[in-house]
């Protein structure tokens, strides 16, 4: 069976009280998010959803003296780092990418969405809509049969 799965293995996490504690996870990288599974297996994999990612560090910062990816979502901020550099800057350019490709697709969904749904954004940022009300009294169709 084939997965979109983009990258796996071993990571370390920043966590436990008052994030002082490295923890380590097996962590998957899909198109849409990150798991981060807890060696033991059994629980759930903590996930993150690649459109809740406002940032990913451009370079590899230092906490606690450790390399990390520095990764900020809308609650909360992840560090995450790997004994080995290789691995750890293969992680940080996979997940940059993702996280771009993640917002351009996004970015393509909203513009068909407009396109779809009768908005459209000019140059000045005002969104003009079309309302279903005023194609009926004009005395045109609408496709929701109005």
């Amino acid at each position: 069976k084939e997965s979109d799965c983009i990258l796996h293995g071993y990571i370390k996490k920043l966590g436990g009280p008052f994030a002082s504690a490295w923890q380590t996870r097996y962590a998957k990288l899909y198109p849409n998010r990150l798991e981060l599974h807890a060696e033991s297996g059994s629980a759930k994999p903590e996930l993150v959803f690649m459109d809740q990612v406002e940032e990913v560090s451009t370079d590899l910062v230092t906490v606690k003296g450790e390399q990390c990816i520095n990764i900020k979502t809308r609650d909360a901020k992840i560090v995450l780092t790997n004994s080995d550099d290789i691995g750890l800057k293969e992680w940080l350019q996979s997940l940059r990418s993702t996280h771009k490709c993640s917002l351009e697709l996004l970015g393509n969904m909203a513009k068909k969405a407009g396109k779809i749904y009768g908005t459209e954004r000019d140059k000045g940022d005002k969104v003009i809509t079309t309302s279903a009300t005023t194609a009926a009294t004009a005395g045109t169709r609408t496709t929701n049969g109005n």
